[in-house]
């Protein structure tokens, strides 16, 4: 991967990494639920759409790199996963809270925890990956 890659590899985990893990969790024990909330998800959106543009320059980047498989496959999952939870989970968790589901809407929010994980996972396995290949 050329060096650009390595470099908007590294920004993209490390932004998934650093909202997941240090941003949520700190934006709920200092805010109010409602304010800490839109926060995170105006963050989680930004990142959903950072993140699949990364991935298709990524893509560009290796398209003619022979047995580049896996690598293609974290990169789409990475890139995919987030904004799957953008489009299809997030309008249907705001729908939940408007309707007062909290059931609904606690299911949902764990569904898309567990999602933004595995993209989580995935891009630190990207990482590990590129960076042991070179």
């Amino acid at each position: 991967m050329p060096r650009i890659g390595h470099v908007l590899l590294t920004i993209w985990a490390g932004a998934l990494w650093t909202i997941c893990g240090l941003v949520a969790p700190t934006a709920f024990s200092v805010l109010d639920r409602q304010s800490a909330g839109s926060l995170v998800g105006k963050l989680f959106a930004s990142s959903a759409w950072l993140g699949a543009t990364v991935a298709i320059v990524l893509l560009i980047l290796i398209r003619r790199r022979p047995n580049q498989r896996s690598t293609r496959a974290l990169i789409v999952i990475t890139g995919l996963a987030p904004v799957v939870s953008e489009i299809a989970l997030g309008p249907l968790m705001h729908s939940a809270r408007l309707a007062g589901d909290l059931r609904t809407f606690g299911l949902l929010h764990g569904l898309a925890g567990v999602v933004f994980l595995v993209a989580c996972l995935c891009a630190l396995a990207l990482v590990w990956k590129v960076n042991r290949a070179e």
